[in-house]
């Protein structure tokens, strides 16, 4: 479980085509992907780097989460580290940052989670290397923002994959409970580097949906993400092997408004498709047809009219 932010750019290509493509049968995947170009991207505007600041006092990430550091790391070897240490922060508080960061709020369990915001926290060496927190220190103190206005007790979840190779969060055995208005927040101690998340699971939803796309667009070229829009949950879907029909499983509820979002990349030419919002009556068919798909010159573009389409 310990995945360093200083690898995660090209982790996170890697891995976004190792997803884009899992239980597709083909080999030959184009190697200049879309979606991972834009989850990197989306990661890059969220990431702060620090190598000056005073053990003790909070280094503040750019969305709000802040964490205090103590003078306690471990090296590789688990000798004491008493050189420079680097610090990265990565952290979101919205499902819109989620969607377009590739980390859908999705359990390895299956279950759907409501977040109440992610940070991930990786120190490395002056050459880069990982450290490692000594768990018979002071552990850092993190602090997430309460982004969902939840009142009640959230529980902690971790960065982990499924056997699939898809993101997941794994639950702790740490639940928090936020401290009060008007500056509501999650403060907690971290004994591991990497993703955290806090979350409520939503009881078991019954839902499902099918979105339907032209049979040439497939888990290989194309991903499929749903956008809540009245919680801070979003998922992806994949085609199973079978081309054109992405589906997700037991994730709707009755009461949920989605949108659904398309990334394309065929031969080069880039296509996506943000939907107008749906209130989902239960289990749902979506279709798109070609002529909806809208054709961008470049990542960046597509990534921007996402952002512009979504129901903040």
């Amino acid at each position: 479980m310990k995945k360093y932010i200083s690898k995660l750019f090209f982790l996170v290509i890697i891995l976004s085509i190792i997803s884009s493509c899992k239980k597709e049968e083909e080999t030959s995947i184009d190697p200049y992907n879309c979606t991972a170009n834009i989850i990197a991207d989306q990661i890059a505007e969220n990431t702060l780097n620090v190598d000056q600041f005073s053990y003790g006092s909070p280094v503040e990430a750019k969305n709000g989460s802040s964490i205090i550091l103590f003078d306690n790391l471990l090296d590789q070897n688990g000798n004491e580290y008493t050189g420079q240490v680097n610090i990265t922060l990565v952290d979101a508080q919205d499902n819109k940052n989620m969607l377009l960061m590739g980390y859908p709020t999705i359990t390895n369990t299956n279950e759907l989670l409501v977040s109440g915001g992610i940070c991930f926290f990786n120190p490395t060496d002056n050459n880069g290397n990982p450290l490692f927190i000594n768990p018979n220190g002071n552990l850092p103190q993190l602090t997430i923002p309460n982004s969902t206005n939840n009142m009640n007790e959230m529980t902690l979840y971790i960065e982990s994959e499924n056997n699939d190779g898809e993101f997941v969060w794994v639950e702790t055995n740490t639940n928090v409970t936020p401290s009060n208005p008007p500056n509501s927040s999650f403060t907690f101690s971290i004994s591991n580097t990497g993703g955290v998340n806090m979350d409520y699971p939503l009881p078991p939803c019954t839902g499902s949906f099918n979105i339907n796309l032209p049979s040439e667009y497939n888990g290989i070229n194309s991903s499929v993400f749903i956008y809540y829009t009245n919680r801070n949950s979003v998922i992806r879907a994949y085609d199973n092997d079978n081309d054109g029909n992405f589906i997700i499983d037991n994730m709707l509820c009755s009461e949920d408004s989605v949108q659904f979002v398309i990334i394309s990349q065929i031969n080069g030419i880039r296509e996506y498709h943000v939907s107008e919002q749906f209130e989902i009556p239960g289990n749902w068919n979506y279709t798109v047809a070609r002529e909806q798909l809208e054709i961008r010159l470049c990542d960046e573009a597509v990534r921007l009219s996402i952002k512009d389409e979504l129901i903040n």
